[in-house]
């Protein structure tokens, strides 16, 4: 199917589809059959007002799961045509059919008016079957055409009824996209409502919880007296308004204007000068004792950070801080916004929890995914199409149709990954995602994460108690129990901490020998030792050659043989445990001993 759309847009086939009013019904069947396309409509119409034809170009608008109002057809008018004269400005047109509208019009072009004249009647006592075009349009010919190209969401159209999904949409995507925006409305103004479209910008203003406009322009529309119809000039365009901001709240309480069509268009992507998160003095405590206490860290976008540690040093309270899921001193921001206005963070947060019991293990991948994808109010073919996508990236394409209880534990860590993604998070928190799994499969599932961090530009939160995976972040919270968050800082920072700025000195003996380590502990040049097997890593601020000789000696004296001798080995994150724990133990020792307070 890809191979066969890309020889179309190649040779530039496109497909054309005419209807009139009559087959209203088919125009929108054939549009919603089409809907991940792009496409542009001509209208031929006539405008009762003026007694002249009129051609209206534009482009069909949709919503932003990909979807058409009821027997409602949204348009963004790019080009009016009159007597031949082209005039080029954008402004929006709602054609909605009532199942009155759709029926009279049959009735008409059946001639058959005696039922006409009956339904007309009893239109007035059905309010279900009111029309609600109001313009001064006849159309005669509704021309689609469709050039295959895909549509990418960028635009979206939404209508007063659907305004809290306005708001959402906006509060998502307006902190990472500068967005345009042309509304249909009206203006209260001297206890009258004066139709008008608004041009500029939008942002969504977090203090007020409101929608925040712009103005770039104002074009007001005319009323004509005839039938009291409305109709677009170019010329009724008022800059006094430009740069003026204007407030909407969801409510429409005592609002300047009210919006019936809210159009928007995201923009270049902004580059972000905030954190996506940042944690200030967060103290967390459980019977008035601090479980952690004064955490301190700031994650920018698109950053992969680890939060490694022990079980129970507080990683995953941390956690549940940053969800708004526990009460907290201190201050979480989420995107700016407090951590514990969950509601308004939930949009922005994919979460992958540890257990992969919660998914449904009789049903397949792809049934998975629509179930939860479900929960965010998107749609099935909406789910379906990106969710292919997501586990082509995910590199379980092949089992999207197998059942889950038949796949391996890592393909099934991947499918609770894509769940977590079908949304569009902005930041993807996952909970201890290479648990249970063996050391190639963890290094297969890091991999992936890496390619999703860089593909779709999730910034990813990784809890972990595997010390070596911290290697594979930008950044790592260190916790440690007893003290809670203790280090955060990238893994070369965190290792050059160390004596000697991570560079060791390592003797391997030819047979373990625990008299060897005492030998080099003893030593006052030497800061830490570090036994794995027959292998001794020294730590210390000496020239390692000068070190090298002293501890040769020294072993050779007290009759150990010596199999081989390395300078410069890079340190790795286990020892910068050993090191870490080692000395938290003593002081924890000495606290406890002396009850005194860790400094």
């Amino acid at each position: 199917m890809e191979e066969l759309l890309d020889i179309v847009q190649a040779e530039k086939i496109h497909e054309e589809a005419y209807f009139t009013d009559l087959q209203f019904e088919d125009l929108m069947d054939w549009l919603k059959e089409r809907r991940f396309y792009k496409i542009k409509i001509k209208i031929d119409a006539y405008d009762t007002i003026n007694d002249l034809p009129i051609i209206l170009k534009g482009k069909v608008l949709k919503t932003e799961d990909y979807k058409y109002y009821e027997r409602t057809l949204l348009i963004l008018i790019q080009e009016i045509i009159v007597n031949q004269t082209s005039s080029k400005f954008s402004y929006l047109l709602k054609i909605k059919k009532s199942t009155y509208d759709l029926m009279r019009t049959k009735l008409i072009y059946w001639n058959l008016e005696p039922v006409l004249n009956i339904l007309t009647i009893f239109k007035r006592f059905l309010p279900s079957l009111r029309t609600k075009i109001t313009n001064n349009l006849k159309i005669t010919e509704y021309k689609l055409i469709n050039e295959f190209t895909a549509d990418k969401g960028k635009d979206v159209v939404f209508l007063k009824k659907d305004l809290q999904e306005a708001f959402d949409y906006i509060n998502k995507n307006s902190r990472d996209y500068k967005i345009k925006t042309i509304t249909d409305g009206y203006l209260k103004y001297n206890n009258q409502n004066r139709p008008m479209i608004l041009e500029g910008f939008v942002n969504y203003n977090d203090e007020e919880d409101k929608i925040e406009f712009i103005i770039k322009s104002v074009r007001f529309k005319i009323k004509k007296s005839k039938e009291n119809t409305i109709i677009v000039q170019k010329t009724s365009t008022y800059h006094k308004y430009r740069k003026q901001k204007l407030l909407l709240s969801k409510e429409l309480l005592d609002e300047t204007f009210v919006p019936e069509i809210l159009y928007f268009i995201s923009g270049k992507k902004k580059e972000r000068t905030q954190n996506v998160i940042t944690i200030e003095n967060l103290t967390i405590s459980f019977d008035n004792q601090p479980v952690i206490k004064d955490v301190n860290f700031s994650i920018k976008e698109g950053e992969i950070v680890g939060i490694i540690g022990e079980s129970g040093a507080g990683k995953t309270i941390t956690i549940k801080a940053i969800l708004g899921q526990i009460e907290y001193e201190g201050s979480v921001k989420v995107l700016d916004i407090n951590a514990n206005k969950t509601n308004k963070i939930a949009p922005f947060i994919g979460y992958v929890p540890q257990e992969i019991a919660l998914m449904y293990s009789d049903f397949t991948p792809m049934e998975n995914i629509i179930h939860f994808g479900r929960q965010y109010g998107l749609d099935e073919e909406f789910i379906s199409r990106k969710a292919k996508n997501i586990l082509k990236d995910l590199q379980i394409s092949e089992v999207r149709n197998i059942p889950l209880e038949n796949l391996s534990g890592g393909q099934k860590k991947r499918v609770s990954v894509a769940i977590s993604m079908i949304h569009d998070p902005k930041i993807l928190i996952l909970d201890e995602p290479t648990s249970g799994l063996d050391p190639m499969m963890r290094f297969e599932l890091w991999k992936i994460f890496d390619r999703i961090n860089r593909k779709y530009g999730i910034t990813l939160i990784v809890i972990s108690h595997y010390l070596d995976e911290i290697e594979y972040c930008d950044k790592a919270a260190i916790y440690l129990k007893g003290i809670g968050m203790y280090d955060f800082d990238t893994p070369i920072s965190l290792k050059t901490s160390l004596p000697g700025e991570g560079k060791s000195l390592e003797f391997t003996l030819e047979k373990i020998d625990l008299d060897a380590v005492k030998i080099i502990e003893n030593m006052e040049e030497v800061k830490e030792v570090i036994q794995r097997g027959k292998r001794i890593r020294i730590l210390s601020d000496r020239k390692q050659n000068d070190l090298k000789s002293k501890i040769t000696q020294n072993l050779k004296d007290a009759g150990i043989k010596i199999a081989e001798i390395h300078e410069n080995v890079v340190v790795d994150m286990v020892d910068y445990f050993t090191v870490k724990t080692r000395k938290i133990d003593s002081l924890l020792y000495i606290k406890k001993e002396k009850n005194c307070k860790i400094k």
